[in-house]
């Protein structure tokens, strides 16, 4: 997991294509090994020291990266939900878990509008699992998301 990742990755939730490899190869190296370590922590005991958990030295790596305050909190929260609410693997993908967190930093750079937006979509669905006008338990109903997405959408440009 230490060794930097030289390939380009597209996924179709950030709508582009990036290189990774000049994110990490950037970030502090004292940031990066507590990251790696907390990473391993946690895989291995299921908990970190407070303060020290994988999230929060994302966040650090985010706003070094000159990721804004708010979208370094919202990423660091939807880092930490997607493991804390066991979201299935292609959404904790997104959420960092795969690559140390650079397309959500990436995304955020590129375009902090379109990733504040995704980003508060999936908070704000549990991970797409919740209707958020109604909190009604969804799951797998994934025929319903689209309506539901595009309801969200327009009440949150109001």
């Amino acid at each position: 997991m230490s060794s930097v990742i030289e390939k380009t990755v597209e996924s179709s939730l950030t709508g582009f294509e990036e290189e990774n490899s000049e994110l990490v190869a950037e970030t502090s190296p004292l940031i990066r090994e507590a990251l790696l370590e907390s990473l391993a922590v946690l895989n291995g005991q299921g908990f970190c020291v407070y303060g020290q958990y994988p999230w929060d030295f994302w966040q650090s790596m985010a706003l070094e990266h000159g990721v804004s305050e708010e979208l370094a909190t919202l990423g660091r929260s939807l880092m930490r939900e997607a493991d804390q609410h066991a979201w299935g693997e292609g959404l904790r993908s997104l959420c960092g878990w795969n690559d140390e967190g650079r397309r959500m930093i990436a995304l955020a750079l590129k375009s902090p509008k379109t990733a504040k937006q995704r980003w508060s979509w999936l908070m704000e669905t549990d991970g797409q699992r919740v209707d958020p006008a109604t909190c009604e338990w969804i799951g797998d109903e994934s025929w319903k998301w689209p309506s539901l997405r595009r309801r969200w959408n327009k009440e949150a440009c109001r």
